[in-house]
């Protein structure tokens, strides 16, 4: 059974841990080719039911790693609102650009790019 847990951390930690996130997607992955190789192995030796428990061993990693990535995404949709919304200007006070902030911004995007190339690179394969 899955069960969704909440906990916070401060703003400028979330691209940190959902690093942290994606690292682990990665572990469980280099791990799948032993899992992969074990059913291959089983039917070859003509022990398909342990092929079958094995196979579905394997399914369940990637259920999981696919759980943990939509994880990922949902929370860097979530950043990724937050920081256009601190751009945006409020109604009491006019919100001027400064060199500060576009750099800062330009780290955040920055930040951003890097976790998106490196979940492509995990649905690439």
């Amino acid at each position: 059974m899955r069960v969704n847990i909440t906990y916070s951390v401060d703003f400028d930690e979330v691209p940190t841990k959902v690093r942290e996130l994606l690292d682990g997607c990665l572990t469980q992955l280099s791990d799948s080719d032993i899992l992969l190789e074990e059913p291959a192995v089983s039917i070859q030796e003509g022990r398909y039911g342990q092929a079958l428990t094995e196979i579905a061993r394997f399914r369940d990693t990637l259920a999981s790693v696919d759980f943990r990535l939509n994880d990922c995404m949902t929370i860097i949709n979530g950043y990724m609102k937050v920081l256009a919304d601190k751009e945006l200007p409020t109604e009491e006070k006019e919100d001027k650009v400064t060199p500060e902030k576009i750099e800062k911004f330009k780290q955040d995007i920055e930040k951003l790019r890097e976790i998106q190339n490196e979940n492509e690179k995990l649905q690439a394969g």
